[in-house]
């Protein structure tokens, strides 16, 4: 598929919303964008990190 427009893709575990809202207000000032809403957290992703202190050595 080849697509008229540039596209921009984030991925990582981490962050991914806060730098997809970040990047879209930004580019906004300049141009007109799409993004999608929200966000899709899966279960995985709602676990609190463990504490330093409570992971094997």
């Amino acid at each position: 598929m080849r697509l008229m427009q540039p596209v921009i893709a984030v991925t990582g575990s981490v962050g991914k919303t806060t730098t997809k809202e970040m990047i879209a207000s930004i580019l906004s000032t300049q141009f007109t964008v799409y993004k999608s809403k929200g966000n899709r957290k899966t279960g995985h992703s709602l676990q609190k990190p463990k504490a330093a202190s409570s992971v094997a050595a």
